[in-house]
């Protein structure tokens, strides 16, 4: 069943929490909310849980409105980060607590217990209780027992946050199979980006209350809408730069202390005068040998990471960090020019970091 946001509020006295939020999430959709603490994304959830009410608006689940609805009647399931799993019961009565509250049948109820146990590979821990589990089996108990419910919506508020990488990552990958298998609808609230990067259908990114952009996961990283999107979504974040983009013989120029690069003619609309440029940091190459170049520093950090080395410069007061092969020596201390190879290239607003121009992601384009 589809959700829809319809211009939402949440206010707490002074604090606007939620702000005109205006949000459709198609039946059967993966939707990640996405963004730093405090930006809202779990009291939107809570909204439609029912667990807290909007100050403006209206939250309508398969076209009807459910303010006013008690959270029981709303037909949706919620997985906390906490668990919240009853403590005194089996994992089988955890699993069947739900349906026992809607008067499902004994036999229906042990037939969908199995099922989801069988579906979590659980199945072997039915007789235990959760202070008989591991944290990566408590939350398979945590999110069977929302599937056992069958619900028209699951609503999942960090649920992996507790878990060590490792089970993170199996657990996340699990995550995909079953929306796959089931096709309900998923509201999934995260502040790591790569769980939203590679969980969701469509990621919505949210700040201090207000939806910044919603798009398909590689749409957001290529076609950031604004300077914070660009800087939110990715890892290592995209470097924003700020200098003065000059029209100079037909050509434009963006230049900055130790910077002077000329933009692809994917930037000519570019107006000349103070911008923000963005670059991500695989869009690099280093000159072989260390002399002025497009960009230019001494690098402060060298971080490793199998097959990649990320390389932090300090161009001038800018911190500039690329993507270089790690076969390339370098160290703290040196002093060594990057060259943009024109992939992933965007102009913003210097005032209102609004996206102006960017160039394709995909390939590369000249850049001196």
């Amino acid at each position: 069943m589809g959700v829809e946001f319809d211009r939402v509020s949440k206010h707490f006295g002074a604090v606007r929490a939620v702000d005109n939020l205006s949000l459709a999430v198609e039946d059967g959709e993966f939707l990640v909310l996405v963004g730093p603490s405090g930006c809202g994304k779990t009291t939107a959830l809570r909204m439609v849980a029912g667990l807290e009410t909007p100050t403006a608006g209206d939250i309508r689940i398969d076209g009807r409105s459910v303010l006013g609805v008690e959270p029981r009647d709303r037909d949706i399931a919620m997985v906390f980060q906490s668990y919240a799993l009853y403590p005194h019961m089996s994992v089988y009565d955890n699993l069947a607590f739900g349906m026992r509250q809607r008067k499902v049948s004994r036999a229906e109820i042990d037939a969908r217990v199995r099922e989801v146990a069988d579906m979590l590979a659980i199945t072997p821990l039915l007789q235990r209780r959760p202070r008989e589990l591991s944290g990566g089996q408590r939350q398979r108990v945590a999110l069977g027992r929302a599937i056992a419910r069958r619900p028209r919506v699951f609503l999942m508020d960090e649920p992996l946050s507790n878990l060590d990488a490792q089970l993170r990552l199996h657990t996340r990958a699990e995550l995909s199979e079953l929306h796959r298998r089931l096709q309900t609808t998923v509201i999934y609230v995260t502040h790591d980006q790569v769980e939203a990067m590679t969980m969701g259908t469509r990621i919505a990114v949210m700040r201090d209350g207000v939806l910044q952009q919603v798009a398909e996961p590689q749409r957001l990283y290529d076609e950031p809408a604004n300077t914070f999107v660009a800087s939110f979504i990715g890892s290592p974040a995209m470097n924003l730069l700020r200098g003065e983009l000059r029209a100079e013989g037909g050509q434009l120029r963006f230049e900055a202390p130790a910077i002077a690069l000329t933009l692809p003619p994917a930037f000519a609309p570019v107006p000349a005068g103070p911008i923000v440029l963005g670059i991500r940091p695989e869009g690099f190459e280093r000159r072989p040998v260390p002399a002025p170049g497009p960009i230019t520093g001494t690098v402060v950090l060298v971080e490793p990471h199998g097959p990649d080395l990320y390389v932090t410069v300090d161009a001038s007061g800018q911190s500039v960090t690329a993507r270089l092969d790690p076969a390339c020596a370098v160290h703290p201390g040196d002093t060594i020019a990057l060259v943009p190879d024109g992939r992933g290239i965007h102009c913003f607003d210097h005032e209102t970091g609004r996206r102006l121009a960017g160039a394709p992601a995909d390939r590369a384009l000249p850049v001196a």
